[in-house]
């Protein structure tokens, strides 16, 4: 693909982007779009049907990063694998915090539900699918014995999903009450995990990172606020 269609594509998710923060996904049409990109209809159509076709390109932007990274783990050894995948998320969420402020007003606006499920969605089926793998390396080495790899795989992206979903709490609200619940869930989470991995030769550590990231995150976030209108 030639440089300019590249720049073309790039300026309508850029527009798309600031139009979902600023209207909210329903809201907008895809002559606003056009019209923040400063594009013609024809470049909007040579790249995208429609705008939720734009709308998924802002996901994958997410999405995609955490996949490849994600493709490089070491599963040799698997109780560093599953806490990896965390360490993962932390590494390319940190990568992100200049984004904050756009990807915030986004996800805090109150019509884009839709976005907001969609991105979970994805998030939820690649992590499914890495904790799945894992599992089942795990049973066929011995490691530990889990019985239904595909079951747990779905319920613990869930419960990494609610686990960052707490986390952006803590690092968008200053609440002392919110950080301590948080440091109890992660505390707790962990030891669910460890308990879950029936006749388990190791164990899976993943709070301390945890932790260390939210704490980094907060400090970052104040770091932005008195620069940006947020």
């Amino acid at each position: 693909m030639k440089k300019d269609n590249m720049d073309v594509r790039d300026k309508i998710i850029d527009a798309a982007h600031h139009m979902f923060a600023q209207k909210g996904y329903p809201r907008t049409t895809i002559n606003d779009i056009i019209t923040q990109a400063k594009c013609s209809k024809g470049g909007f159509y040579h790249h995208f049907v429609n705008k939720e076709q734009v709308m998924d390109a802002i996901m994958n932007n997410y999405v995609s990063e955490l996949e490849v990274e994600l493709f490089k783990l070491d599963t040799d050894n698997v109780f560093e694998a599953l806490g990896n995948v965390i360490f993962t998320i932390n590494s390319i969420k940190s990568s992100k915090m200049t984004e904050w402020p756009k990807l915030i007003k986004i996800l805090s606006f109150p019509e884009n539900e839709i976005f907001i499920r969609r991105m979970a969605d994805s998030f939820s089926a690649l992590l499914a699918k890495q904790y799945m793998e894992i599992f089942i390396k795990g049973n066929s080495i011995g490691a530990f014995m889990v019985e239904h790899p595909d079951h747990l795989a779905a319920l613990w992206a869930r419960e990494i999903l609610e686990l960052y979903r707490k986390a952006d709490e803590v690092v968008f609200m200053d609440s002392k009450e919110l950080t301590e619940k948080f440091l109890v869930l992660v505390s707790y989470s962990e030891q669910l995990l460890n308990a879950t991995l029936k006749n388990s030769s190791g164990d899976v550590h993943f709070r301390d990172n945890l932790v260390e990231y939210v704490l980094n995150a907060k400090n970052v976030y104040r770091e932005l606020k008195n620069v940006i209108d947020l």
